[in-house]
């Protein structure tokens, strides 16, 4: 059972342009013209995403403006169905409301062809908290968690238990007792040459040094798709567009953008914290 079947539990967030049925020409026609539409923007997505750092931009405001213009509008034709995952929290910070704890995931990577001789998905999570509906959600559909939080001293609840494994542990760019790179933990899991369908990071702004561990040490060979909040993006604004960058080197793009809506931004400014989902997987513009 993978994600494939939640089509009926989840909403769909994005339509795919073609069916099993039989359609009239007038309608291929106007499919056509709206994929060669959107795939004109993903493309150039992709190419303003690259040139960020070399047009020369030395103000980081104008570069952290550049940046949210292209990463605010993620690409559309590197995934079919795209679920939002996960109940999340709907907290009162200083009396503002709104959900914060799901996540987006591109479905497309969980079927079951996509994990060829693999009995089940596998998901490494990292930053848990007070909320494990995301962690719940993909192992109430078969999938493993692997699940790290050093802050807490026990999981707030787990209806699938079974296929949660949780450890106080926190992601870390070098070896100590607390904290574990992202590579040791794959090894130690036995997970070296496995897929690893969803890589889930929320680490309060520990992912800037993370990312350039991962980079460093291929880390994420064998991922395929990275949800990952960013924290206070417009003061480390360089170094976030680099890690992006990064990730587009290694075949990533950008399929999802969600701000967090319990964190106001200033007047006339973009979110400082926002979700963004990444997946390995080409244009589908042939």
């Amino acid at each position: 059972m993978y994600f494939h079947n939640l089509l009926s539990n989840f909403t769909v967030e994005k339509k795919y342009f073609y069916a099993n049925h039989t359609r009239s020409s007038k309608l291929q026609e106007k499919e056509a013209s709206f994929k060669a539409v959107i795939c004109k923007e993903d493309v150039e997505h992709v190419q303003g995403i690259k040139r960020l750092l070399s047009d020369g931009i030395s103000r980081d405001k104008t570069l952290a403006n550049e940046f949210y213009k292209l990463i605010m509008k993620p690409v559309q034709s590197a995934c079919n169905k795209l679920l939002r995952v996960g109940t999340g929290i709907f907290p009162n910070i200083a009396g503002w409301r709104s959900w914060d704890g799901h996540k987006y995931v591109c479905a497309d990577d969980f079927h079951p062809s996509s994990t060829t001789n693999e009995q089940d998905c596998l998901v490494y999570s990292f930053g848990i908290s007070d909320d494990l509906s995301f962690e719940d959600a993909v192992a109430a559909q078969g999938c493993h968690v692997f699940a790290y939080d050093h802050t807490i001293k026990r999981l707030p609840y787990a209806n699938n238990s079974h296929r949660i494994h949780w450890k106080p542990i926190g992601l870390g760019v070098q070896n100590g007792e607390k904290l574990k790179t992202l590579g040791t933990l794959i090894d130690k899991n036995g997970h070296t040459n496995r897929t690893i369908n969803y890589l889930k990071v929320d680490v309060e702004g520990a992912e800037r040094e993370a990312m350039v561990e991962w980079i460093k040490s291929d880390s994420l060979r064998k991922v395929q798709q990275i949800g990952i909040e960013f924290h206070q993006v417009s003061i480390y604004i360089r170094t976030y567009v680099q890690m992006v960058q990064q990730l587009y080197e290694l075949g990533f793009k950008t399929i999802a953008w969600d701000p967090n809506m319990t964190t106001r931004p200033k007047s006339g400014e973009p979110f400082n914290y926002f979700e963004i989902v990444f997946r390995r997987s080409e244009l589908n513009c042939k």
